[in-house]
């Protein structure tokens, strides 16, 4: 069987990446969040990684309020429902506000971004 770096597809571990595992896992062992609450932080964290690597960002410490405007721009309005959108924010500004309690990131790149109106 092949190592996990081996398979088809599979991305190198950055930076982003490995914080994003330890944010999930702080949900759920220090927060206490439920598996499918967890699942869906993963699912939208996992996506926004995607989008901030695209962009050439693999250390949570490069990501600017500008990126954060762009990723909600470009992938999170339009089609979207406003509610999903508001979550989907929250998520990301949990996530921000974890990087900067553990000294990963500066200044919250969210703190600028209303959510939509529901």
């Amino acid at each position: 069987m092949s190592a996990p770096d081996e398979r088809a597809g599979a991305r190198a571990t950055t930076e982003l990446s490995e914080s994003i595992e330890d944010y999930l896992i702080h949900l759920s062992v220090e927060k206490g969040l439920s598996p499918n609450t967890v699942s869906s932080y993963r699912s939208d964290l996992t996506a926004y990684a995607a989008y901030l690597e695209e962009a050439g960002i693999t250390r949570p410490a490069a990501i600017s309020d500008e990126h954060v405007k762009r990723y909600v721009r470009e992938r999170l309005t339009g089609s979207a429902a406003a509610r999903s959108v508001a979550r989907r924010l929250s998520c990301l500004r949990g996530y921000h506000g974890y990087l900067i309690s553990e000294g990963q990131a500066g200044p919250d790149p969210t703190r600028d971004i209303r959510p939509p109106k529901l």
